[in-house]
């Protein structure tokens, strides 16, 4: 079971008055085990049972990520 780090750019919505200069994207880093990747997404769970199953799942669209690195034990 691979332990990994998603570094992506998150999708904003600001209900201000701000004008669209002032609005950025936050980049995030999410760790757990990766659940499953394709074409579209990658999906990382932040919890792992007795049994190897993994929820607490984070999904990203493959756009928004930056990068993905493997954590070694």
């Amino acid at each position: 079971m691979a332990m990994i780090e998603v570094t992506w750019t998150d999708i904003i919505q600001d209900s201000s008055y701000s004008t669209h200069e002032a609005i950025a994207c936050p980049v995030i880093k999410t760790v757990g085990w990766l659940a499953s990747e394709d074409k579209k997404f990658i999906k990382v769970g932040n919890v792992l049972s007795d049994n190897g199953e993994i929820s607490g799942i984070t999904a990203m669209p493959v756009g928004c990520v930056i990068s993905c690195r493997t954590i070694e034990d």
